[in-house]
Formats: C-alpha cells, structure tokens, sequence
C-alpha cells in the first residue's frame, strides 16, 4: 500500500505513484518488476559490451515479456557485434540514450549483468510453468515437462542465490 509522506505545510509526497484516485491523470505507470528487470539488462548489456554481447546472443523472445524489449534486445545485439545498424540506429536512439543513462544511474557490473541475465531465465521458466499449470489435462509427457521446467526454475533461483552471495555489497 502507498503511504504518504506529509511534511509541514506542504502538499503529500508519494513514494513509487500517485494514490488510486490519481493514477493515470496523464502520466505514464511505473514499470512492472519483469520490464524493469528487462530494461536494466539490456542497459548493462550496453555498458559492459563484451560479456553483453555473449548473455544477449543466448537469450531468445521467450525471455522477454515485452515484444518491444525483444526488438531493441536484437537491435543491441547487432550493434554489439558490430554489424550494419545504420539504418535503425536513428529509431533506437532514444531507447540507447535511456539505457545509456540507467545503466549509468544503476553502477553497472559484471556480477548485476550476470543476476540479471538469471532473473530473465527465471522468468522464462515461470511463463513455462504458468501455462503448463493452466492445463489441468496433462499428459505424462507433459507432466514429465512441467517437473524439468520446475527443476529448471529450482536451479535457476540457486544460481541466483550464488551469484548474490558473490556480490561485492554483501
């Protein structure tokens, strides 16, 4: 729930948005944690090119729950690996700007880039399940897929866990 902070003889300040009754009054939603997620990576993938370049080429549209994160994730990975973005570049130059400063604002890392690229993965797993999960109706070969993809997010949140125990903060 979001709490006002009210200092002395000034209008209320509220922290993440706006209360109900005012959101949307013109401006845009924060984003979900999944975009975000996903908007930071590809901003990392920007400031640390080289191991960028490597994480995004293993990655594919499944990973990304915005197809318009998908499209700049692929405009990326061209420009990173040096091919021909000319004609596009002037349609993603805002998009590389914002990411330019957020991987700025946001320290970028080696050890975020990687939990990030983990946190994509869980995700992918989650959407996987989620669906499985909708089909009451599974057969063994399906209910033999839904226990790899569980035991896929299992692994994934221990590779997490590992990665966030190396960070240099904790």
């Amino acid at each position: 729930m979001r709490r006002a902070i009210r200092p002395a003889r000034a209008r209320p300040l509220y922290i993440l948005a706006p209360p109900p009754d005012r959101a949307g009054a013109g401006r845009p939603l924060p984003p979900s944690p999944r975009a975000y997620t996903e908007r930071l990576f590809l901003a990392m993938c920007l400031a640390l090119p080289e191991r960028g370049r490597i994480l995004l080429g293993d990655l594919d549209v499944a990973h990304f729950g915005d197809a318009s994160h998908w499209e700049a994730a692929t405009h990326i990975r061209r420009m990173l690996a040096d091919d021909d973005v000319s004609e596009a570049s002037a349609r993603w130059a805002p998009l590389v700007g914002e990411l330019n400063a957020l991987a700025a604002r946001e320290a970028a890392s080696e050890w975020a880039l990687e939990e990030l690229y983990w946190k994509l993965h869980l995700y992918r797993a989650e959407d996987g399940l989620k669906a499985m999960r909708e089909n009451a109706d599974l057969d063994l070969s399906r209910q033999r897929e839904l226990q790899s993809l569980e035991e896929l997010r299992l692994s994934v949140l221990a590779r997490l866990d590992a990665i966030r125990a190396q960070a240099p903060d904790r």
